[in-house]
């Protein structure tokens, strides 16, 4: 139990030192220069959390003013002035007072007293912060830990074990493949071994030592390679570039010599993983089920009901697969669909047709597992 409870304390701190790391990075480089001081040019930025103690309003008059976020306003608009108190960083402890102008649009950050905020601010001579938007970590932290909690409380022992895969992998994409790939490592070779280890390190802590495992762990690395192969067809003929993004393009500013089309790969076949891993364990779990009931059944007709739980499972894994990329860019299809854009120009668009070329390769990659676990399954399983 104690092991159990390391793994998942471990668990949870790799999970968000993963996405604060990734916050605090495109933090820098999205703050607004304006807001900056400009006696504290040189300093080094800092990202701190506060709480709005009080909050006085005042209407004022503008005309043509530009936005921070692009467009011109004109008539009124409400100037803030907000006292602050710093929960954290070199200031923790301290009151302040912060600027927020209120355009009554979209990009406005409207704030009520109690709420925390999430500061920056270019440390200097002088420290001036401004507010980078509100504090969303700590709910997100307390939902994250009752999703584990109910893991724990539903799965049993089962839980425990997802938790601890989770961990693992996690930890692998945090700690190894993402500092290769900062290091100038190419990104599919990285990313195909990644896949490996996460799916040797999965199987075993789920299904454990023993024939379904090699089955389910064969299975679903065959599948994996079927995916870059297939990554790399599609890409080619469909002309991507891996720049579709605007997270692909401000990288590209700031690194060009990344091989993006690489990371364009890497992400589509980490986006793959997980379905095509629970394929493999789905129906290499099935099989021996099946044999343990049936002890005498033949390799053939073992394969025979390897395909067909892996047809059943293949309509909804394709679905999920599907939905989850539309999910991704549904703010965007909804906004050329209102503009009553063509099918044809819409899988034009670089970042429309990267998310297609996620659900192709991600959907072929199921396609593989299920035969290559089947037959796998069906030789290590029975010997006639």
């Amino acid at each position: 139990m104690k092991f159990l409870r390391s793994c998942f304390v471990f668990m949870i701190l790799f999970s968000f030192s993963g996405e604060v790391v990734l916050a605090s990075t495109s933090t820098v480089e999205e703050a607004p220069q304006e807001s900056i001081s400009e006696n504290s040019s040189s300093g080094e930025i800092v990202q701190v959390k506060g709480r709005v103690i009080k909050i006085d309003t005042a209407l004022k008059e503008t005309s043509g003013a530009e936005l921070t976020h692009g467009g011109i306003v004109d008539g009124t608009y409400e100037e803030q002035y907000i006292k602050v108190e710093i929960l954290s960083g070199d200031d923790e402890g301290e009151f302040l007072t912060v600027k927020n102008d209120l355009y009554g649009n979209p990009f406005d950050i409207k704030v009520k007293e109690g709420d925390k905020i999430f500061l920056y601010a270019q440390k200097g001579e002088t420290t001036e912060y401004s507010i980078r938007d509100k504090w969303h970590s700590d709910g997100l932290i307390l939902w994250s830990l009752i999703f584990f909690a109910l893991i724990l409380i539903v799965g049993g022992k089962a839980g425990m074990k997802a938790l601890a895969s989770l961990a693992s992998s996690i930890f692998i994409v945090f700690f190894i493949f993402l500092p290769l790939v900062q290091n100038g490592y190419s990104p599919v070779p990285i990313t195909v071994a990644t896949s490996a280890v996460i799916i040797l390190v999965t199987h075993l802590i789920i299904t454990g030592v023993g024939r379904k495992s090699w089955a389910a762990m064969l299975g679903t690395l065959g599948g994996v390679l079927v995916a870059v192969l297939m990554a790399y067809l599609i890409s080619w003929s469909a002309g991507l570039s891996g720049l579709g993004t605007e997270e692909a393009r401000t990288l590209a500013i700031q690194y060009p010599d990344y091989d993006f089309r690489g990371l364009l790969f890497s992400g589509i076949i980490l986006g793959a993983l997980g379905a095509v891993m629970d394929v493999g364990i789905s129906i290499a779990s099935g099989l021996a089920e099946v044999k343990e009931h049936s002890p005498n059944i033949t390799r053939v007709k073992l394969i025979k009901s390897g395909f067909n739980i892996g047809r059943d499972i293949m309509g909804s894994m394709i679905n999920t697969l599907i939905f989850a990329y539309i999910g991704s860019a549904l703010v965007a299809i909804v906004l050329f669909y209102i503009l009553q854009t063509s099918i044809i120009e819409l899988i034009n668009y670089d970042f429309i047709a990267e998310e297609i070329a996620r659900s192709l390769v991600g959907s072929l990659g199921l396609l593989a597992t299920i035969p290559l676990t089947a037959v796998l399954s069906g030789f290590l399983m029975s010997k006639k």
